[in-house]
């Protein structure tokens, strides 16, 4: 019975932390992928939509989908809170219509760590399941 369950733990959580390989690295594309749509909407002059858009990217992928959950705990959350201050930092620069290259220069910046950060999540092995809470 105790190797029916070994062998069991085996076969299903295995497999899911080989899939993770990428996992944090796919959601880093498609927050930058929301950021570059909010660069846009920004600069054709859409500051409204640009602004629900950084939104969407933070709280519906970053936060939504955990990897501000997994850069506390991998990366630490005084870093952690300086990346989010960068989402904050965007949201209030479209709210205040600064310069598009203002824009441009931080949605890089933020593009930039995500990539950045989510080779280490997944190098690091930081399976998403960890942060699912009881559904």
């Amino acid at each position: 019975m105790k190797h029916l369950f070994l062998l069991l733990f085996f076969f299903l959580f295995i497999p899911t932390v080989h899939a993770n390989g990428q996992y944090w690295s796919h959601l880093a594309t498609d927050i930058n992928q929301l950021i570059q749509q909010a660069t846009t909407q920004y600069i054709e002059g859409n500051s409204k939509e640009a602004k629900r858009t950084i939104v969407k990217a933070y709280f519906g992928i970053f936060e939504g989908k955990k990897m501000e959950a997994a850069m506390r705990m991998e990366l630490g959350a005084k870093y952690t809170y300086l990346v989010e201050k960068k989402f904050s930092m965007m949201r209030k620069l479209i709210t205040k219509k600064v310069n598009k290259d203002e824009i441009i220069a931080l949605a890089k910046d933020i593009q930039t760590t995500m990539e950045k950060d989510a080779i280490k999540l997944d190098a690091a092995n930081i399976p998403a399941e960890v942060f699912k809470v009881n559904e």
